[in-house]
């Protein structure tokens, strides 16, 4: 009996257990589990077919938030602006037709069940656009158009020229706007409480007509530092100034986005550097053979830069940047480099003690006495420093009431020059006062024929009284 009663327990407790599975398994066959999320709302033991009809016709609730610039935000409410909802119940079909949800009723009534549902939703674009004119984005106060951006000028931290971005503005374009809030729209997850649309990721912003990225910004600029990469070593007739970004900088100008060289700044610096180290025309303190301290102004001698020509080869150096070494363009030109422009080789002539030297290497290789211009006829040989115009032989000397043949020719001031006088027995002492030459220094032929030989075009030839 003892027996009995305990099986009879034991299945009484097995029915009745059997008995709320079924109808546990019944219920929940049409009906959602404890927990379970549809759409983002809590639909616990509630009817299926009822949650899933509810979609039909139904207008979600939310808020549409624009996030804008410099801080700006508007919110605006769906129910003002939606017009219909067209929502993907993909989802929510699957899980209603698994046949298995009601046999696994316990173990869903565990376990949290969410199920996604999205909906592309439609609104009205002139409701929302009639919004967005009317509101902070669009106040006519705070709007600013915006700058394109432009090529700055030199920037002494990074030492280059830069790009520099314009003012970005505020000024929102309807049509990308729009474009942004149906593509944030569109496959929203249901039952979201707010639609955030970046404005500034969605490109919604008036652009520049010019970016930072522009292609002629970016040639201008690279062109900006190619100049000023340019490092020109000057070779001033044996004194070396070397041109660099340290001046440069300055001469390069930014017009309207275009990178000029400023010519007049140019050509300030040839003339100053010419005026600096040209020798043409200007004194020479010069040592004599006896040891006295002439200054002896130049005639059509020494370096004499030709401004122009320069100015458009620095204008051309500047252009392809780089390192180069270079001479100014000249229009003269000494025997040496450097301030003592005749060098070491040279004919001194002596024309109050009316002696000639020259000067080959330092040294000196030759002397002689000569006869100069008649003083008293007023054929005063002028001083000064000159270089030989150039040589011949067997030339005849034309002038007022006279013709001379000479066999040895070398003119360094216009008409005044070096030559033999075979019609002199006599050269040296105090000739020249009375019965000296038209301004020529007479040689005796042998010295005559040795200086032709050593002398050349250009050769200096420096005379002093």
């Amino acid at each position: 009996m003892k027996g009995n009663k305990v099986a009879i327990f034991f299945l009484t407790v097995f029915v009745i257990f059997a008995a709320i599975y079924v109808l546990g398994m019944a219920f929940f066959a049409s009906h959602y589990a404890y927990g379970t999320m549809v759409g983002g709302k809590d639909c616990s033991f509630k009817e299926k077919n009822r949650i899933y009809n509810g979609y039909n016709g139904y207008l979600p609730s939310f808020v549409i938030v624009l996030e804008g610039r410099d801080g700006a935000s508007l919110d605006i409410d769906s129910k003002a602006i939606v017009t219909g909802a067209d929502f993907d119940l993909t989802n929510l079909e699957r899980y209603n037709g698994n046949i298995l949800e009601g046999l696994g009723w316990i173990e869903k009534n565990l376990h949290k069940n969410i199920i996604d549902i999205t909906a592309d939703v439609s609104f009205d674009e002139g409701v929302f656009f009639d919004i967005l004119k009317t509101s902070v984005m669009n106040d006519s106060k705070k709007i600013k158009e915006p700058q394109n951006a432009y090529l700055g000028e030199y920037d002494p931290k990074t030492k280059q020229f830069e790009i520099e971005e314009g003012a970005k503005g505020n000024v929102l374009m309807p049509e990308p706007t729009i474009i942004a809030v149906k593509h944030a729209l569109s496959g929203m997850i249901a039952g979201s409480d707010r639609v955030i649309v970046d404005l500034e990721k969605n490109n919604c912003y008036k652009q520049a007509l010019m970016s930072v990225d522009n292609a002629k910004l970016l040639q201008e600029r690279d062109k900006a530092n190619r100049i000023l990469s340019a490092k020109i070593t000057y070779d001033w007739y044996g004194n070396w100034d070397v041109l660099d970004a340290s001046v440069i900088k300055d001469w390069i100008k930014v017009k309207d986005n275009t990178v000029v060289i400023d010519e007049d700044m140019v050509r300030r610096y040839v003339e100053r550097s010419a005026g600096y180290y040209d020798t043409y025309n200007k004194e020479l303190r010069f040592r004599t053979t006896s040891g006295q301290i002439k200054n002896i102004k130049r005639g059509n001698y020494g370096w004499l830069t030709d401004i122009d020509t320069e100015v458009n080869e620095l204008m051309e150096c500047l252009e392809k940047g780089g390192e180069i070494i270079k001479e100014p363009a000249h229009l003269h030109e000494g025997y040496a480099k450097g301030t003592d422009d005749i060098g070491n080789s040279y004919v001194e002539i002596d024309l109050e003690g009316q002696h000639l030297y020259l000067y080959k290497n330092g040294r000196v290789k030759l002397d002689t006495d000569f006869v100069s211009g008649n003083v008293s006829a007023g054929h005063k040989t002028p001083d000064g420093i000159y270089g030989v115009t150039y040589k011949t032989k067997n030339a005849i000397l034309r002038g007022p009431g006279y013709e001379s043949f000479v066999y040895y020719w070398m003119p360094y001031n216009g008409g005044v020059g070096m030559h033999d006088a075979t019609w002199r027995n006599k050269f040296g002492g105090e000739i020249y006062k009375t019965s000296g030459s038209h301004g020529c220094i007479n040689l005796p032929l042998s010295v005559a024929k040795e200086l032709y030989e050593e002398v050349e075009t250009g050769f200096p030839v420096v005379s002093y009284w």
